[in-house]
């Protein structure tokens, strides 16, 4: 099972089970963190592949006593990564699975360049509908 499935006679493609083809960035990312959950295939990233795009990709230390998520460093690989490397992520994790960290990036973890580079290459490889931009902080006038 993939996280997208073709609409015959649309231009796009909507994640399975989503049943709104029109719904907005926040309802795509609320889908892609459910099915995260229920699919989990997180659990099946290979370690020692993490923990080397962490050491590359990260030079501070991680925000409070959490280590950094998988997605978060997956996505930070994402947005730094120079093409040898993108083959590399694109063959040790798949289409489907990058296509989800995007999905589940939070405001700030992809940059506009690689995010529009990403979004191409992963909506031609899986048909999975990609937002045109990421997503990114927004905040109530009345509270600044």
């Amino acid at each position: 099972m993939g996280i997208a499935e073709p609409v015959i006679g649309r231009a796009f493609a909507r994640p399975v089970g989503f049943s709104h083809p029109t719904r907005s960035w926040p309802g795509l990312a609320a889908h892609a963190k459910f099915m995260a959950m229920e699919t989990s295939p997180t659990r099946s990233l290979p370690k020692g592949f993490l923990s080397e795009l962490e050491r590359k990709f990260f030079w501070w230390e991680p925000v409070g006593s959490q280590p950094r998520s998988d997605a978060r460093i997956l996505a930070q690989a994402m947005s730094m990564a120079g093409f040898e490397e993108v083959r590399r992520l694109e063959q040790t994790l798949g289409y489907d699975r990058l296509a989800e960290t995007m999905l589940q990036a939070e405001p700030g973890w992809i940059d506009e360049r690689s995010w529009e580079f990403w979004r191409g290459r992963l909506m031609r490889a899986t048909g999975c509908r990609i937002p045109d931009a990421a997503p990114v902080r927004s905040f109530d006038a009345g509270s600044v």
